[in-house]
């Protein structure tokens, strides 16, 4: 577990200060939304908490795979080195040379089942929460908020930087990416790729992502992030009072309806 970590620590995470400025000069749209069905929108008021999801809970094949096959013509000479020198200073001497002398016995081998450790690793940690800047698709709104009968909540999410710190755009193709899982070096390009893609069928949602690549599950949000709610043309007046009720009994203000 401990050499998995230091293995995750090669993902270069975006500093905070990086969404914030990047919102403030416009690069980044401030505010993004989130279409729900109104179960999962009361959830989310009452809870006070977003849901990240990982990987193998989203629908779209594409998610998270990329090509795996690691059919490419490696160096393990230099692949070795390289790998060995990425190892933590603090690591123990007696260590790394216990990993070395593994990988020379069969280098193929080492490096494609270390990736695809790493790689179950990281389906198994990574949060990813999905947006996106538009409010008014009508494909959206009868995908994701149960056919018009639920809402889109806008969220402003320089409200809270330190959870929206990685908004990562998705990459729409007809193809899966493929890249090299083996080399270190494009290991973070190859599954950063893999779970920013989708089909290319996908691209009127614009999506975005934010991934947290050591937690995932029900995250809690800055109640200053909510702030407006549209309603679906079929959302009900009694729905309506409920979104209402739970705002006032949950301490939110100033929230648009």
């Amino acid at each position: 577990i401990e050499y998995i970590d230091w293995t995750l620590d090669w993902f270069q995470i975006r500093e905070l200060v990086g969404n914030a400025e990047e919102t403030k000069e416009g690069t980044i749209p401030r505010y993004f939304y989130k279409y729900r069905s109104l179960p999962h929108a009361l959830e989310i008021i009452r809870s006070g908490k977003l849901k990240f999801s990982t990987i193998d809970e989203f629908k779209d094949p594409f998610d998270g795979m990329g090509d795996r096959t690691g059919n490419e013509k490696e160096d393990y000479n230099t692949l070795t080195e390289k790998f060995i020198a990425r190892l933590p200073q603090e690591m123990p001497v007696a260590l790394k040379e216990n990993i070395k002398q593994a990988i020379s016995t069969d280098p193929e081998r080492y490096f494609k089942e270390h990736a695809e450790m790493v790689i179950a690793a990281l389906r198994k940690n990574t949060g990813i929460f999905c947006m996106s800047p538009i409010y008014d698709d009508i494909i959206m709104w009868s995908y994701y908020a149960d056919s018009h009968k639920g809402v889109c909540l806008k969220l402003d999410i320089l409200q809270h930087p330190e959870l929206f710190y990685a908004i990562n755009k998705v990459d729409y193709q007809r193809e899966m990416p493929r890249e090299s899982i083996i080399d270190a070096e494009k290991f973070s390009q190859s599954f950063w790729s893999a779970i920013t893609t989708k089909h290319q069928a996908w691209f009127y949602e614009q999506e975005v992502r934010v991934i947290h690549h050591r937690e995932n599950g029900f995250l809690p949000f800055n109640k200053q992030v909510l702030k407006e709610i549209l309603f679906g043309v079929y959302t009900t007046q009694g729905d309506i009072d409920k979104v209402k009720a739970a705002l006032q009994a949950h301490g939110y203000s100033n929230v648009a309806l």
